[in-house]
């Protein structure tokens, strides 16, 4: 019986607690109970609620309902789209690059619809673990009443620094985590492996996933010492060159500092301050169209036209495949799409539209927008093409 009384204690001072504020332990017979979510970090406490969710991730089929808001979602981020698209720049030229040269002829591209993942509809669960981690969670929901106003169907869970937020629409799911100035004195690798943790810990790293060149954030540094490190992105995307667009996984790993300093104060550990995620499947085929796709100089000289590309920069690969635009686009299915490197960063040209895609508004690191084909080794061909040898008797 004092068991339970304690434990009502405790549950009954959780009620109407905000974010980063844990619940104040309870007093039984004279005697303070340990308050459960006092010993409990900002991270592990809405890290739990979140997993609740990322773990039971799942594809298929949505609820009318939902496709009815992710409808009324692509219509409104294609009108603010229209809305904020850049003037075309007349003086923007690409210069091709010899090794590049521009394929002639257009492959065959079958559309197929994205899946985004759908989540549990069941929020009991994950509001006990936030009750039992002093974390909150809310559930928003907004029909939109007008053509200016968004859709809304999101996941917050926060407490104290620490902020997820899981977009049922769209699938996208974030992680924010407020901290303070440091540079990484420890190296590239175990800031690695951090990011690395984090993503198997959070939602696992997808089987078809391959990691990019990660994105550095560097100091300025001075006469006595070189640019160093204040972050570090990890990338993953689909380890296939013809899926091209939004699709990552992105972790910003930082150091811990132990105090805020105008000037980078010394590294005292790492940790992720920034996850983002947003991994669809690709779904049925859908009808292809009597429109045929552009071929790729014509997508080419739609970039030129562009006031996306920098002028007089070079292309060094070309890649065809099925785009994939940010998380709110319309429609939701993959497009046929040209892929061009340019210089350092890819840009993506729509193959019907003639539409360019850059990092920013794909909302992702130039190097998650396309892949080159890792060319085979001959001794990987060779074998390829061999007869298979019968297995061996056992």
């Amino acid at each position: 019986m004092l068991s339970y009384l304690a434990f009502a204690a405790v549950v009954g001072c959780s009620s109407g607690i905000g974010a980063g504020t844990p619940p104040a332990p309870g007093v039984v017979n004279g005697q303070t109970a340990p308050n459960p979510a006092a010993n409990v970090t900002d991270d592990q406490a809405a890290g739990d609620v979140a997993d609740y969710y990322l773990q039971r991730m799942a594809f298929g089929a949505l609820d009318q309902r939902v496709e009815n808001r992710i409808a009324a979602l692509n219509a409104f981020a294609a009108r603010a789209a229209a809305a904020s698209s850049p003037a075309p720049s007349a003086n923007s030229r690409v210069t091709l690059a010899a090794p590049a040269a521009l394929p002639t002829s257009v492959p065959t591209f079958q559309p197929q619809q994205l899946e985004p993942p759908a989540f549990p509809s069941d929020d009991g669960p994950a509001k006990k673990l936030a009750d039992q981690g002093g974390a909150t969670l809310a559930h928003r929901v907004v029909d939109p009443r007008s053509p200016t106003q968004a859709p809304i169907d999101q996941i917050e869970i926060a407490r104290g620094a620490v902020q997820w937020r899981i977009d049922l629409l769209t699938g996208l799911v974030t992680y924010q985590k407020q901290h303070t100035t440091g540079v990484i004195e420890t190296g590239a690798e175990r800031a690695q492996e951090v990011a690395e943790a984090f993503v198997q810990r959070h939602g696992g790293i997808p089987d078809d996933a391959v990691e990019v060149k990660p994105v550095y954030a560097l100091t300025q540094g001075d006469s006595a010492s070189v640019p160093k490190p204040t972050s570090i992105t990890f990338v993953w995307r689909h380890n296939d060159p013809t899926i091209i667009g939004a699709d990552a996984i992105t972790v910003t790993v930082s150091p811990k500092a132990s105090n805020i300093s105008a000037s980078p104060a010394p590294d005292s550990g790492l940790e992720v301050t920034a996850f983002s995620r947003l991994w669809r499947k690709a779904g049925k085929a859908l009808d292809a169209g009597k429109t045929a796709p552009m071929t790729a100089a014509q997508a080419l000289a739609a970039l030129e036209r562009s006031a996306a590309v920098p002028s007089n920069e070079k292309v060094n690969a070309v890649v065809f495949g099925g785009l994939r635009g940010p998380a709110s686009a319309a429609p939701r299915a993959t497009q046929p799409a040209w892929a061009f490197l340019v210089g350092d960063a890819w840009y993506a040209v729509d193959a019907l539209s003639g539409s360019v895609s850059t990092s920013a508004s794909l909302g992702v690191p130039s190097d998650a927008i396309g892949m080159v084909p890792t060319a085979k080794s001959k001794s990987t061909a060779e074998n390829a093409a061999a007869p298979a040898s019968s297995p061996s008797p056992r």
